[in-house]
């Protein structure tokens, strides 16, 4: 449905001789897009064919935010900083019932040293 609807895309890197090397599907919502699924063939991990369509991608979206989705995951953290991205936080959680503490680090944010 959503290939249907113009919402995602599918990049392919085939070998020299016609093997799949690696595959990703690009998707956009709102105002963003980004990496949905992506997979490579293990004989090909060093060739670089994941990276050239991520580079491909980059290269020719019009979009202004692309999410990595999992960047925080230890096996393709290093793969993904690569890229030299910002790396943005999903959300952002505080409780407090101090109101001292509370205007501290209100203070902290607005001075931006969070």
């Amino acid at each position: 449905a959503a290939s249907d609807a113009g919402l995602t895309e599918m990049y392919v890197a085939e070998s020299p001789s016609g093997a799949i090397a690696a595959a990703v599907v690009f998707a956009r919502a709102c105002r963003e897009v980004f990496a949905w699924v992506a997979g490579a063939d293990p004989a090909f991990r060093d060739s670089g064919a994941a990276s050239f369509l991520y580079w491909r991608f980059l290269e020719q979206t019009t979009f202004q935010t692309f999410d990595f989705v999992g960047a925080n995951i230890r096996g393709i953290a290093l793969f993904k900083r690569g890229f030299a991205g910002d790396l943005v936080p999903y959300f952002h959680t505080q409780g407090c019932r101090s109101r001292w503490l509370r205007g501290l680090t209100s203070l902290r944010t607005a001075l931006g040293t969070r």
